[in-house]
């Protein structure tokens, strides 16, 4: 049973549809574009792979729509063709592998829903899910919050920016170990717009060749968060905490507990353009960095060294600089 050329494929607007592809017998094989599990108003949507292989340059589960499942079962396999996996506007989407199924060659995860939480974590060596080339990893968009996805044991370079809360609060991302997150020289952003306690952990894995990073954006971007602990390394360009007037309260913490982190960033600015109370924290960490300013035009932001080291390679450090009082570099 073989079916080809399917350009889209969608569960439409109307609710409680099931499609079940594979099952006894011979293995069935399906070519598909962006795969769309429960569209805008229509919950309760089922797919269900067994004993089937499934090309697909994507798979979106759930957009504006809620309560829809992806089942993977033995000898399921989902390629996504470096397409994007999705987890859309609304609540109680799912994609469930169980022992011998398959989701392969994954670019990137973007998860938009409300209150989620997903684990990717290949623990379990018959349920297996892996991440290639493409997309990014964002969780949170513009008015739904609340979720946080989890990674480890995988090898992932990005193809797009990826960013944590634009325009939504209380997302995370967890990097443990034994993964491998290499950004391709592009941005990352953890929160943007209307963002609080947006946070970016790396437990012990690799994020390597990330472009500029910001650590809250805009005006009402407060209270976000990278950190960087248990062995894990981080490299990336110019680094920024606080980056507008109307963003507070936004840290970087390079290390803390367990193995010495390891982390190269470029021109390190702690609070600039009006934007006050940004911290920065190194702990058990050796930090390599262009140029420190702390308090570019703005004021009550700080840096400071607990532990470890912070080579400042030969470049200068500034404390305070425009209009601005009370910033601190603390050793």
């Amino acid at each position: 049973r073989t079916v080809t050329g399917v350009q889209t494929c969608a569960l439409p607007i109307s609710q409680s549809n099931a499609v079940f592809i594979g099952g006894a017998g011979n293995a069935s094989f399906v070519t598909s574009g962006v795969i769309t599990v429960g569209s805008t108003g229509a919950g309760y949507n089922t797919m269900t792979v067994t004993n089937a292989s499934i090309l697909s340059s994507g798979l979106t589960i759930g957009t504006g729509s809620s309560n829809n499942t992806v089942t993977v079962n033995n000898l399921g396999t989902v390629n996504l063709l470096q397409g994007e996996l999705t987890f859309g506007v609304g609540t109680g989407n799912v994609l469930t592998i169980n022992s011998g199924g398959l989701v392969t060659n994954v670019g990137g995860i973007a998860v938009a829903g409300v209150g989620a939480s997903y684990f990717f974590t290949n623990d379990t060596p018959n349920q297996r899910f892996f991440l290639t080339t493409g997309g990014s990893l964002t969780v949170g968009t513009a008015g739904f919050g609340g979720n946080s996805l989890t990674i480890s044991n995988q090898t992932y370079a990005s193809g797009a920016i990826s960013v944590i809360g634009a325009g939504s609060s209380n997302n995370f991302l967890t990097i443990l170990a034994n993964t491998i997150w290499n950004s391709s020289g592009l941005n990352f952003t953890s929160g943007t717009g209307a963002a609080v306690n947006n946070v970016l952990t790396n437990n012990g894995g690799i994020l390597t060749n990330f472009g500029t990073v910001i650590i809250g954006g805009t005006a009402g971007s407060v209270s976000n968060g990278i950190a960087i602990a248990n062995g894990g390394s981080f490299s990336s360009g110019a680094l920024t905490i606080g980056n507008a007037a109307g963003t507070s309260n936004n840290y970087y913490n390079v290390g803390g507990s367990g193995a010495l982190s390891i982390v190269s960033n470029g021109v390190v600015i702690v609070g600039t353009n009006s934007a006050g109370f940004n911290t920065m924290t190194v702990t058990n960490a050796t930090l390599l960095s262009g140029a420190l300013t702390v308090g570019s035009g703005s004021s009550n932001n700080t840096s400071q060294v607990l532990g470890g080291t912070w080579n400042l390679l030969g470049n200068n450090a500034a404390i305070g600089g425009g209009s601005s009082t009370g910033n601190l570099l603390l050793i």
